[in-house]
């Protein structure tokens, strides 16, 4: 009998989620609105569970037991998965909906649901839980601002959540009836931050108006605008991935020509300015060999341009000039690089008109 029920992706289709609030909000930097919109549709694919997505999956019930065991006799952890349905008492209108792997909270009036990933009981309080694993690299690009350690036991926090990762605990705690989450963080695979959010109930209004408005749209066959610069990649890549490609085909589209062709002129502008890039880092690390600087900062380029050079710099400038050689050395023999060639270069690629305006 368990088989007939639905499937976890088949009943969150039917709404927006916590995880894609932050996408039609255009506060994601994985979806967009209009990638959102067309997944949903099923016209273009799903993003490809990379590697990193793997791992950060793996690690959503170690981090769900790192937490409970560091809390202690104070706390626990239970998963989403061992929440049973009397465990917690669901506002109105949302009703808990089981599917083949684990129950998922749906509010059709409000138009969101969600699967948060647990339940905390500190001291007979209970609030919610949602993990998240996030790169060193992209961990020191978050606002900095230090917070306390939510519950004895749990590390504080030292930058702040992003936007989208509230949004998604709001949606989850107008869903779920509690009054607050622990979000803790996995920062480059080695240590935690334990952030911990109050509900906002303007902010649960906002996007329950939000989501709405997104499966209005959907019904309407409204798009959401197009952004290429924001879309592009991801959005170009999933077109295709759609598309079939067992047999090459012939397009005459004046549209798609127009594009071809724009496309064609901004990479032949970037591989030039590549090849300017590498020539020019060629020259001034040999300048910098011959003063026998091995590291240092040129001060007044930009904010500060800082030099780093191998501890034997003229190893550094060989191999730094021959990985330039190939395309560099053949364009900077037939034009001088100077500065106004490559003022030139870049002026060149800044006029080209975004997708719509008149052609090249």
């Amino acid at each position: 009998a368990r088989m007939t029920l639905p499937t976890w992706h088949e009943t969150r289709a039917q709404v927006i989620t916590g995880s894609e609030i932050a996408a039609i909000a255009g506060l994601s930097k994985f979806c967009t609105p209009w990638q959102l919109h067309m997944r949903k549709l099923g016209r273009i694919a799903g993003m490809e569970e990379s590697e990193a997505m793997v791992w950060g999956r793996l690690d959503e019930a170690a981090i769900l037991r790192r937490v409970g065991d560091l809390l202690g006799v104070t706390g626990r952890v239970i998963p989403w998965a061992d929440v049973g349905p009397d465990m917690l008492t669901l506002p109105p209108g949302v009703v808990r909906v089981e599917t083949t792997t684990q129950p998922v909270l749906v509010a059709e009036a409000l138009g969101t649901g969600g699967t948060p990933d647990g339940l905390v009981i500190v001291s007979d309080d209970m609030g919610g839980i949602e993990s998240k694993c996030v790169g060193e690299r992209a961990f020191q690009t978050w606002e900095r601002e230090d917070s306390p350690s939510p519950f004895p036991g749990l590390p504080g926090a030292t930058r702040l959540l992003p936007d989208g990762y509230t949004m998604q605990v709001q949606d989850y705690m107008g869903l779920t009836g509690l009054s607050w989450f622990i979000v803790p963080v996995k920062v480059g695979g080695n240590r935690l931050e334990c952030h911990k959010v109050e509900f906002n109930p303007t902010w649960f209004d906002g996007l329950c108006n939000m989501a709405k408005l997104a499966l209005q749209a959907l019904r309407d066959g409204v798009e959401p605008p197009f952004d290429p610069y924001a879309d592009g990649a991801y959005a170009g890549q999933w077109a295709v991935g759609m598309t079939p490609r067992d047999k090459p085909v012939t397009v005459d589209d004046p549209e798609v020509v127009r594009l071809a062709k724009r496309h064609a002129a901004l990479s032949k502008a970037c591989s030039r300015l590549e090849a300017h890039k590498d020539a020019s880092a060629a020259l001034l690390l040999r300048e910098l060999a011959q003063r026998g600087i091995g590291r240092g900062i040129v001060e007044g380029v930009g904010k500060v341009g800082v030099v780093a050079l191998a501890a034997k710099p003229e190893q550094t400038v060989v191999q730094k000039a021959h990985a330039a050689s190939s395309y560099a050395r053949v364009w900077a023999k037939k034009y001088s690089v100077t500065d106004e060639l490559i003022t030139a270069e870049g002026g060149a690629m800044l006029a080209l008109p975004v997708p719509g305006g008149e052609e090249e």
